[in-house]
């Protein structure tokens, strides 16, 4: 860890101004780009969703990294035909603010994403939550259990990762002194590449979209979602560590997809446990599917959120 540290910082020393130069430009050309949804005001943050379609509601939660980008071309198209279904970008993440100890929380984020899907008028929605998204709807379903209809759960992360956080570069974006310096100088250099290799074994054994690689990338990598990132993961183990023993209360009914070709989220780690723990859960294991299911099984996808609106509590 400590030569990570030393790598990094002398990398962001040398940097310097040029690359904090090419970063302003960068960045000032992305803050520019108006945001495509709406704003809305949840615990003092201003959270970007975009939403489509009318009937009742659905929020769909991203992973991390993500954005309402992960859904606008998959499933929200289809939902939208009979439901209002909003794509909401977690806090720090696509064009929402992140500040605060809300923020810094997988329970704190379901609070302010309550906050959100109450401002956007959804009402008492099916939560869709994928991968990190996925721990946020959980939370979602546990401190607010009448405000969820359903739970579609793609690819969930469930429990906490036996390899834990903190023992790679990554945390040096949370660090109060090089953290700032490092993500706005070398961060956005040195995550392209590692967030090329993340987003294909994301999509593997499928290929990634060029069209949608080429727009979330650079996104991903401005320093501001770097540093959400880091700390979304860091929040993720103590998050999950909190929720495990209380999934039996858990009353909504669940929906599990979880592809047996994942190399990012085991099922058998995550999806399978989860099955035998939620009281009213059934898991939909999909042979030789990867972690972005909502990308490579859309109308399953689409089918099975369908099936929870539709179901009584």
């Amino acid at each position: 860890m400590r030569r990570v540290f030393r790598a990094v910082a002398m990398a962001a020393l040398a940097a310097g101004a040029p690359a904090l130069s090419l970063w302003f430009i960068g960045h000032s050309a992305t803050a520019a780009i108006p945001p495509p949804g709406v704003m809305v005001e949840a615990g003092g943050l201003r959270l970007h969703a975009v939403c489509a379609g009318a009937g009742e509601g659905i929020l769909l939660i991203h992973g991390n990294p993500g954005s309402y980008l992960s859904w606008t071309d998959t499933v929200m198209p289809a939902l939208a035909g009979r439901h209002r279904v909003c794509a909401v970008d977690r806090p720090g993440h696509g064009f929402s603010e992140r500040g605060g100890a809300l923020a810094d929380s997988v329970e704190g984020q379901s609070r302010l994403l309550r906050a959100a899907a109450q401002g956007l008028g959804l009402g008492r929605p099916v939560l869709v939550g994928h991968s990190w998204g996925g721990a946020a709807a959980l939370a979602y379903a546990l401190h607010f259990p009448d405000e969820v209809a359903g739970l579609a759960l793609l690819g969930t992360v469930a429990y906490p990762d036996d390899t834990g956080f903190g023992e790679g570069a990554e945390r040096i974006a949370l660090h109060p002194v090089i953290g700032p310096v490092a993500v706005h100088t070398v961060g956005p250099f040195l995550a392209r590449p590692l967030l090329d290799r993340s987003l294909a074994l994301s999509f593997a054994p499928a290929p990634v979209p060029a069209a949608y690689r080429d727009r979330v990338v650079p996104a991903w990598a401005r320093p501001d979602v770097l540093r959400a990132i880091s700390a979304d993961n860091a929040a993720l183990t103590p998050g999950l560590n909190a929720m495990v023993p209380r999934y039996a209360e858990i009353r909504a009914p669940a929906e599990l997809l979880a592809g047996d070709a994942d190399r990012l989220v085991s099922p058998r780690r995550h999806s399978f446990r989860l099955q035998r723990a939620l009281p009213r859960a059934a898991l939909t294991r999909l042979a030789g599917a990867g972690h972005e299911l909502h990308h490579t099984h859309t109308a399953l996808v689409v089918e099975t959120i369908s099936a929870l609106r539709g179901r009584p509590l």
